[in-house]
């Protein structure tokens, strides 16, 4: 059998699809595993779930997000000498507007929103591949200027139902130089062997993304995820079982103005 090495794998224009998470995993059939907190009202369809906790009296309601899957995909427009986006493909969407309404409003003392993320997107970010929005880390607290602004934001169907929004936003990071992979990839200004390597790169983007082990004691790197051992072709190209995927928790707070 020929012995592969990093040069066998030929690099070649990559197709989107086959190398990003949007359409591969993030929003696969199937792939949004809904594990909702207690108290939790809203479902949505993609890899965004919602959760609620209200103190006594107050109520969160008609939670709506702006876009319902984080995709970690190229440019619309990408049609670069490295990657390229096929027709009818998932684009780049790294923000989502969570909007919602307090009922009972006038009892409104306090309002948090925080992100959870799985441990293998954490360390995507400890690598440098994306940025993680700053909720992840600590809740974000609505100020109290903000929460007089819900107050007097009312729902037209209920005079006591009253309207908050906060974005969440992930970015890309130093590894992309702050841009999508395709654009930089695809910038005259990467090196021969920049692109040479773009496939490895982009393999190990992915694995990380997946939580994947990455073992390059050989001549070409291994990924190793429970019972899966891929080259660095089938980790472009990997699958999650459906069922198993990346999934994210927004979680709002809302407490009285005691505190409860």
């Amino acid at each position: 059998m020929a012995k592969l090495t990093r040069r066998s794998f030929k690099r070649k224009k990559i197709v989107v699809g086959a190398i990003f998470l949007g359409g591969v995993a993030l929003v696969s059939t199937g792939f949004a595993a809904w594990v909702l907190s207690s108290g939790a009202k809203e479902t949505k369809d993609g890899n965004i779930n919602v959760a609620q906790v209200s103190a006594e009296g107050l109520t969160i309601e008609n939670i709506a997000l702006s876009a319902n899957s984080f995709k970690f995909d190229t440019t619309a427009d990408a049609n670069g000498p490295v990657i390229y986006t096929p027709e009818n493909s998932d684009t780049e969407c790294l923000t989502t507007v969570v909007t919602g309404y307090i009922g009972n409003s006038s009892h409104l003392g306090g309002l948090t929103m925080g992100l959870t993320v799985p441990d293998s997107i954490k360390a995507a970010a400890t690598e440098g591949y994306i940025v993680l929005p700053d909720c992840v880390a600590t809740p974000y607290v609505f100020s109290a200027a903000e929460i007089t602004a819900i107050k007097a934001t009312s729902n037209p169907a209920s005079s006591n139902d009253h309207k908050f929004s906060h974005t969440i936003s992930f970015a890309w990071g130093t590894k992309f130089g702050g841009n999508n992979p395709a654009d930089y990839f695809n910038n005259p200004a990467r090196t021969p062997a920049e692109v040479e390597g773009s496939v490895e790169y982009m393999a190990d983007f992915r694995a990380t993304m997946f939580g994947f082990t990455i073992d390059k004691t050989g001549d070409t790197p291994i990924y190793t995820l429970g019972n899966s051992v891929l080259d660095m072709n089938q980790m472009l190209s990997y699958t999650p079982a459906e069922g198993s995927g990346l999934t994210f928790t927004v979680t709002i707070t809302a407490t009285t103005s005691s505190g409860n």
